[in-house]
């Protein structure tokens, strides 16, 4: 019985452990929303996250502006804590529309069309 008890105790932490990163990550995410929200004030916003079994996730913010060209891409990959976010500059100025049709990323094409329904919605 006495022998199980570190083992609980390692267990508990390791949740722990896990919940305070997650808290972490998620202000993360907030905060580098906000920035973007702050930054472009004109723009429609697109949000991709693209979750795996097997490979490693992804979260891509994305700005479009009314002619339908990105003016701002970040990206976060990765499986730990220590993953930030970065700019995708090779797609920023192209058009939303070709990049989703040729980009492989499924977070940055999420994120397009989540632009691109932002946008019709207001009719612009």
């Amino acid at each position: 019985m006495k022998a199980g008890i570190p083992l609980i105790i390692f267990l508990i932490f390791i949740v722990l452990l896990k919940y305070y990163f997650s808290i972490l990550n998620n202000k993360m995410y907030v905060r580098e929303y906000n920035s973007l929200l702050e930054k472009f004030s004109s723009g429609f916003l697109g949000v991709g996250i693209y979750q795996s079994n097997f490979r490693v996730g992804q979260i891509c913010l994305l700005i479009i502006d009314n002619n339908e060209k990105i003016i701002e891409c970040k990206r976060i990959k990765g499986i730990t804590v220590f993953a930030k976010f970065r700019e995708v500059n090779d797609i920023i100025g192209m058009n939303a529309r070709e990049v989703l049709v040729n980009n492989k990323s499924q977070a940055i094409k999420l994120a397009i069309e989540n632009a691109l329904k932002e946008k019709n919605k207001v009719g612009v």
